[in-house]
């Protein structure tokens, strides 16, 4: 009778593990599914971000080339200045 008993609780056991094993397979399965949304936005953000940065180098460039005019523009300004004041 004990053998029995055991064997019944293990297949209570089974059949619990496989119904378990299905509610997580499932759960996978539903993540899966939901998580391919945020796949797809994350790339748009990537691609969004990638092109800002590119947006920003360029601007910086344009900066950087600014001030340097500006900075010669300035001294050509200055040196008349300068040799009229002596």
């Amino acid at each position: 009778m004990h053998s029995v008993v055991s064997v019944d609780r293990l297949i209570d056991c089974l059949v619990q593990v496989d119904a378990e094993k299905r509610q997580c397979e499932e759960m996978l399965s539903r993540s899966a599914t939901d998580r391919a949304p945020l796949d797809q936005s994350l790339r748009h953000l990537e691609a969004d971000n990638t092109q800002l940065q590119r947006q920003l180098q360029a601007l910086q460039t344009q900066l950087a080339q600014a001030e340097h005019d500006h900075t010669i523009t300035y001294a050509h300004i200055q040196a008349p200045v300068s040799s009229v004041s002596n």
